[in-house]
């Protein structure tokens, strides 16, 4: 507790507050009512008696804003915002539309005391009188709960409901965790409460585009959504079977084919045509499934989880944008490894759209934030001390010649210099993870792992993009085949773009390098941010919405802290 707490200067804080409170109730048109005073006064002892961080319940609702709540009121002299002598302000009915707006964001008003808030606004209330305690509780408790409300519905704006790397191991984003308090005291001075709010709201399109899907999906839901179809063997064109009908009617309830679907039930209702088949494709690629057209067990599965299930993939997918910095950059690259896609935008917009391949299961590419110093042309590819030992060991102790006929070339570890040495003179029986004292590298080419380009941004995963002499990889439909890092797609067009304001880097050069064979450093002269994240819910440019397969099994974990009761928001600016 600071100082000025203490009771030694209660007396001189009380005189001083007095007279902050008599300058704003002249300035508000309001006389000095000792009632009213005696209101003011109480709503500083509660802030005070709660603490800091703030530990008190109000009216059987808990106070989540435990850090940035004191500070506010201390901001702000101990006057109350949101209720005066004759009951509420006006800002009270716009912070209400604001709270009742949060369904709209993917979030749940009631976690920021709607409920309890309309319930005190209808006993209505006036204090008259030091004696009229009831009144004077409820207009302390609406005071404090409308706060709260705001503090903590800007800080879940800002920076998400749930802390990210709570929920998962592999989100090393960072966050602001923004301090409340200033915005709260900024949106009361300038009276504008919903604006300051939806300022808060992330602003990059393909979060819009969530929220309109989010409004479509509850609408279906309230509709009745659609009816699970039963699976008993796949199907496909020309197929006759009574289920035809449940998935054409299921299709429709998603897609919106009404023309599929036949006015009256018959014989040519169950039959798999034309039509039904271009829908099942349509529905397999917004699914990111292997669009045959055929309705076998993984596509009935996608057909049959819930329109409940899609609004919460919904949701928690908002929920990863708010956990992004608002400012992504004026260029940068944004790679999705739950879509294998990584999209160059300018100006939140993509211009290039590029397949990618992401780690495994058991190696997941992490989700953070870095810059693209530096690319490297003809790479070295250094194999890490794990890859080594995991991977290529086994094949050193089948058949040293495997390595050599990869260009691998091995070196033992003597200290500054390096001295490399024939892997058939080693017993590779005798040699384990524990006492590998080796280092492989392969040589630039075609064999290369790493392709003829690789785009470096230093970190402590060792991630990074790099071309792939595995371009067949790219026509699978799930491509979880790297370990951790992103095989991309198109790496020479790529390049070319990155190194478009450098005069001496034409897509002429970068070829003409490329054939010496050489490795070669080359620095960028304006570090492009890139993002690496992970969204299971998405909506195209054609407005279409997707959901992908939850390839690391990170759902579920943010859906049970998303549905949770929110944690107090206790993180601050350091002073």
């Amino acid at each position: 507790m600071r100082s000025f707490y203490s009771k030694s200067c209660g007396h001189f804080f009380h005189w001083v507050c007095f007279f902050i409170l008599l300058e704003g109730f002249l300035s508000m048109g309001l006389p000095p009512n000792k009632a009213y005073g005696q209101l003011c006064e109480t709503l500083r002892n509660q802030i005070e008696e709660g603490g800091i961080p703030f530990k008190k319940t109000i009216d059987g609702e808990i106070i989540r804003s435990t850090e940035s709540l004191p500070k506010f009121y201390e901001m702000n002299a101990y006057q109350p915002v949101w209720v005066e002598q004759k009951g509420r302000r006006e800002r009270v009915d716009e912070m209400i539309r604001a709270l009742q707006d949060a369904e709209k964001e993917g979030l749940n008003p009631n976690d920021y005391h709607l409920t309890k808030i309309q319930e005190i606004l209808k006993k209505g209330f006036e204090v008259t009188s030091e004696e009229d305690c009831s009144n004077h509780n409820r207009l302390l408790a609406l005071e404090i709960l409308l706060s709260d409300a705001f503090l903590l519905y800007g800080s879940h704006l800002l920076d998400g409901r749930v802390n990210p790397k709570a929920v998962d191991s592999q989100w090393y984003a960072e966050q602001s965790r923004s301090d409340m308090a200033p915005i709260l005291f900024n949106a009361i001075q300038s009276n504008e409460i919903q604006k300051t709010l939806q300022d808060l709201v992330p602003g990059q399109p393909a979060y819009g585009k969530l929220k309109e899907a989010l409004k479509r999906y509850r609408q279906i839901a309230a509709k009745g959504g659609w009816e699970a179809v039963p699976f008993v063997n796949k199907l496909q064109k020309g197929d006759s079977d009574p289920r035809v009908t449940l998935i054409t009617q299921r299709l429709a309830a998603e897609l919106g084919d009404v023309d599929a679907v036949p006015e009256e039930p018959g014989p040519a209702s169950i039959i798999f045509d034309d039509k039904l088949e271009t829908s099942v494709r349509k529905f397999q690629r917004l699914r990111g499934l292997s669009d045959d057209g055929v309705v076998g067990q993984n596509t009935l599965a996608a057909m049959n989880r819930s329109t409940q299930a899609c609004v919460k993939r919904i949701e928690i997918n908002m929920e990863r944008w708010r956990w992004l910095p608002r400012d992504l950059g004026e260029r940068y690259i944004l790679v999705n490894t739950a879509n294998f896609s990584a999209d160059v935008m300018e100006k939140d917009h993509p211009v290039m759209t590029l397949r990618v391949i992401v780690g495994m299961q058991y190696r997941e590419t992490p989700v953070f934030s870095h810059r693209i110093s530096y690319l490297v042309l003809n790479p070295y590819w250094h194999v890490p001390k794990k890859l080594a030992v995991e991977d290529k060991l086994p094949m050193l102790k089948k058949n040293p010649y495997l390595l050599m006929k990869q260009k691998i070339r091995i070196f033992r570890n003597t200290g500054i210099e390096e001295q490399e040495i024939d892997p058939r003179v080693i017993d590779w029986s005798k040699v384990t993870k524990y006492n590998f004292r080796y280092r492989l590298r392969q040589d630039p080419g075609p064999l290369n792992a790493l392709g003829r380009v690789k785009f470096m941004f230093p970190n402590r995963f060792n991630v990074y993009l790099h071309d792939t002499p595995g371009r067949e990889l790219f026509d699978k439909t799930v491509r979880t085949f790297s370990s951790g890092c992103i095989r991309i797609e198109k790496a020479l067009d790529l390049a070319a773009y990155l190194l478009k304001d450098d005069p001496n880097w034409s897509p002429e050069s970068i070829l003409a390098e490329l054939d010496k064979n050489k490795e070669k450093t080359v620095k960028l002269k304006n570090p492009m941010p890139i993002h690496l994240q992970y969204w299971t819910a998405l909506v195209d440019d054609a407005g279409e919405v997707n959901f992908r397969n939850d390839i690391y099994e990170r759902d579920m974990n943010l859906i049970r802290a998303f549905y949770q009761e929110p944690p107090q928001t206790v993180a601050l600016l350091k002073p």
